[in-house]
């Protein structure tokens, strides 16, 4: 029962479908990366003490944003009969997210310990027999 056509990954069909599926793997990579920056970020501009808060804020408008997204998409779709206008807008807000990302300066908190374990890799002995004691970046 083949009539012609083939079915590649997952059922989808032509090169299209395999582009799309790609497309659809990066853009996964892209928000998992983007779920680490927002607690990078937080750690070096608000510090470790207020992390837990200030990264419950910075997670909380990213799923915001992800629902709205979904939405805004959707209506998007339903009046123009097209994706182009909701995908043009939300390029448009991620030049703007770019743009206010480049000003934000530098980080107002180091990494911890950061000088420590500069100052012990200068100094400690690396003779291959002898136990390096890792824990939680500090020597």
């Amino acid at each position: 029962m083949n009539d012609g056509h083939y079915k590649s990954f997952a059922g989808v069909s032509g090169t299209a479908g395999t582009l799309a599926l790609i497309a659809g793997f990066f853009i996964g990579v892209g928000m998992g990366a983007e779920v680490d920056i927002i607690a990078f970020l937080m750690a070096r501009y608000f510090g470790l003490r207020s992390l837990g808060t200030s990264f419950a804020y910075g997670f909380a408008s990213y799923g915001l944003a992800g629902a709205l997204g979904v939405y805004l998409m959707g209506a998007g779709f339903d009046r123009m009969h097209s994706y182009s206008f909701p995908l043009g807008g939300f390029f448009m807000i991620m030049v703007l997210a770019v743009a206010l990302l480049s000003q934000l300066g530098p980080y107002r908190y180091s990494a911890p310990h950061a000088e420590n374990d500069r100052h012990a890799l200068q100094h400690s002995d690396r003779s291959p027999g002898k136990k390096q004691n890792f824990r939680y970046g500090r020597f």
